[in-house]
């Protein structure tokens, strides 16, 4: 997940913790912070870029903003077959666009309510993680 917001971070946790399925969630607080994860430049828990099942990227973030963060994934081998959804507070029709130009899987809008909230990550996490399937060996 790419988020600096840490209330937004904190709720993910919630909800996610009250699924059945266990995730591990790798936190990325800005935009420069994601592409050093996501290409490579940062260890993220041990774990490969190629391996992450799902990219949760908000818009508005510091140092580099995540319209900049999905082009780099979308032109970088190593994660430009992961799923990414744009997971943000924006409704500016300019930003669903320009998402959508530039690769991203689904665009969905943070709700507000706390229940709705973890309803919408639930959904989100169930297709791309659970039933979504991308070709073996995809990178």
């Amino acid at each position: 997940m790419i988020e600096d917001n840490p209330n937004d971070e904190m709720l993910v946790r919630i909800a996610l913790e009250r699924q059945s399925t266990r995730y591990e969630l790798i936190i990325a607080r800005d935009g420069h912070e994601a592409v050093d994860c996501l290409t490579g430049g940062r260890k993220m828990s041990g774990l490969h870029p190629s391996s992450l099942s799902l990219i949760l990227l908000d818009l508005k973030l510091p140092k580099l903003n995540g319209h900049e963060v999905l082009r780099r994934v979308r032109a970088e081998p190593l994660v430009k077959s992961v799923p990414v959804v744009i997971w943000t507070s924006s409704c500016e029709p300019a930003d669903l666009v320009t998402a959508y130009d530039l690769g991203c899987n689904s665009f969905v809008q943070k709700p507000v309510d706390f229940d709705l909230f973890c309803d919408a990550l639930k959904q989100i996490t169930s297709y791309w993680v659970e039933l979504n399937r991308r070709p073996q060996g995809a990178v």
